[in-house]
């Protein structure tokens, strides 16, 4: 239990790095969304740059943040249903949902993005509706970087929810 506590902990303070990491590209883009709307409405001068820059800080942002919600279990679900169950309940609906949906289906997107991200990097893909061109290889490495952090989390609340079971549902450690 020590060597699984140790493992969850640190896979743990990867996805809070990851979530302060967005919190900081937050301020970012709301800096980037301010200065626009201050050059467009007070000096009548629009960026060219601002509109591409804040989807793909947005993207990054989102992708960053998915790991630290799901440790912090802020994700949506149906509490209607989900509620009415025990405590055992919950872990066996949390452990199944997690082999038989998150899994598969996290895994999948985290190869994609990585197929997606290498392809972008080879071929030097940029944006086209921006007139300077970005690359968009950081921002689809960055998308594969935060589905594989959800992935490594999902794997840390599995592990964690199986220990817990085996305790009878109490707190595993």
């Amino acid at each position: 239990m020590k060597i699984l506590r140790t493992v969850y902990d640190g896979i743990g303070l990867v996805s809070e790095w990851a979530g302060k990491v967005a919190v900081l590209l937050i301020v970012v883009l709301i800096t980037i969304v301010n200065y626009e709307v201050m050059m467009r409405y007070l000096f009548n001068a629009p960026t060219l740059w601002s509109h591409v820059l804040s989807y793909l800080f947005g993207a990054i942002i989102a992708s960053l943040g998915l790991a630290y919600v799901w440790r912090h279990n802020a994700n949506i679900r149906i509490d209607v249903l989900y509620s009415r169950f025990s405590p055992k309940g919950k872990l066996w609906i949390d452990i199944l949902f997690t082999l038989f949906i998150f899994f598969p289906c996290i895994t999948a997107l985290t190869i994609q993005f990585a197929q997606i991200a290498l392809n972008s990097y080879r071929l030097q893909e940029t944006v086209h509706l921006a007139a300077w061109h970005p690359l968009l290889w950081p921002v689809r490495t960055a998308l594969c970087g935060g589905f594989a952090l959800l992935l490594l989390q999902g794997i840390a609340t599995f592990l964690r929810d199986l220990a817990s079971l085996v305790k009878g549902g109490n707190d595993p450690w």
